[in-house]
């Protein structure tokens, strides 16, 4: 697998919603969250703006 450098919104969002695309499938991990969250995409929004503001420091995430 190659390592890309993200360095934009968008790569941030691809990332997330791959990330948890995988997690709600997973056996284990799939049933808790599918349970917890109820709003996937405000979800993966709230997310991509919390590693936003982490990796470019934009202080979108609130």
């Amino acid at each position: 697998m190659s390592k890309i450098c993200i360095s934009s919104r968008k790569e941030v969002h691809l990332l997330v919603s791959e990330f948890y695309k995988k997690v709600r499938k997973d056996d284990l991990l799939g049933p808790f969250f599918n349970t917890v969250i109820t709003d996937w995409e405000a979800h993966i929004e709230k997310l991509t703006d919390f590693w936003q503001s982490s990796l470019f420091l934009d202080r979108k995430y609130t």
